[in-house]
């Protein structure tokens, strides 16, 4: 009872009415699969003779407005975030950071009462100058990173229910916002793993096989994005997505930091046996109230532990432009 008293009427409402939503168009489910399950698909996956490589992914990070409520995700010069990173630098990994060109929310993006249009702001001095300096990777991560769309379904999956010329237009829009730091952009990861699964469309797919700004894609989590409903795409392996003549290339995320260490060190090490990709995933908020797999002192450590375990196994640490 305390707990709903304390949410937005707003908030209340837009949930109260996705449940009418749902009755008329059900949402897809997304697969559950238990450490085992997700283990032996891991191991029936082929054996490369590259040598393995490990991405440390960043997501969210964002400039900061002028707007006194919202979430620094990496946008306050010398902040908590800009701190995090510069510790995981200072152990010589690199940052693979997906950015939200036009964060439009104040904290949560899953909230339709935190949305808000604000105008596009530069990143910090500190995050252009590592990227110049090649300690990191700018890439992007959505546009707005919220949705306003009637569906009140998992608003942080900016991508669903949207026609595909929409959504390309808004990436061409929050490409060009980037571009404004002067930097070059190479990848793109749409936020929530959001591809279209929910209404089974898949309309991020078609808006990006017409686009031609990115080298690579970020398209897949063990359960999410083109893995939502089943195992499509592999786990460990860059995948050539393809449609008629057409192909773009899927860098998969695999690691999560929420895992334990034991479980997380044995995939890593058979991901390295197999020659693939262990890609670390967290995100550029230091409040694990708000984001429960950021960037706290004790969750970087985490990120240099499993990063240092990684690179005993033989992965080289590579930014996701570098991927094989």
């Amino acid at each position: 009872m305390l707990s709903l008293l304390n949410r937005n009427p707003i908030d209340i409402f837009d949930k109260t009415l996705e449940r009418f939503y749902a009755l008329r168009n059900p949402i897809p489910k997304r697969r559950k699969i238990s450490f085992n399950d997700y283990l032996q698909e891991i191991k029936s996956d082929y054996t490369s003779d590259i040598n393995p490589q490990l991405i440390i992914s960043i997501d969210d990070l964002s400039s900061l407005g002028r707007n006194k409520e919202e979430l620094d995700m990496g946008g306050r010069e010398n902040g908590d975030v800009v701190n995090s990173l510069e510790m995981l630098l200072k152990n010589n990994l690199k940052i693979t950071a997906y950015t939200i060109p036009k964060p439009c929310f104040k904290k949560s993006s899953e909230k339709i009462s935190d949305y808000f249009n604000r105008a596009d702001h530069k990143l910090s001095r500190e995050i252009i100058d590592w990227t110049l300096r090649d300690k990191l990777e700018i890439a992007q991560h959505g546009y707005r990173h919220i949705r306003t769309n009637k569906r009140g379904f998992a608003r942080s999956m900016e991508f669903e229910w949207k026609e595909s010329n929409n959504i390309k237009e808004e990436i061409i829009e929050g490409y060009k916002s980037i571009l404004k730091n002067e930097i070059d952009i190479y990848g793109f990861k749409p936020p929530a793993w959001s591809v279209g699964q929910l209404n089974g469309k898949y309309e991020l797919m078609n808006a990006i096989f017409n686009l031609h700004l990115f080298k690579y894609f970020s398209l897949s989590s063990p359960t999410n994005g083109l893995n939502y409903e089943k195992h499509s795409v592999s786990h460990i392996h860059t995948s050539k997505i393809k449609k008629e003549h057409k192909s773009i290339k899927n860098i998969p995320q695999n690691i999560s930091i929420l895992g334990s260490l034991k479980q997380n060190k044995e995939l890593i090490k058979i991901i390295c046996d197999k020659g693939g990709i262990v890609s670390i995933q967290s995100h550029a908020c230091c409040d694990s109230k708000i984001i429960s797999d950021g960037l706290s002192n004790e969750q970087c450590e985490v990120i240099i532990e499993l990063s240092e375990y990684a690179m005993s196994q033989g992965a080289k640490i590579v930014f996701a432009k570098e991927a094989i």
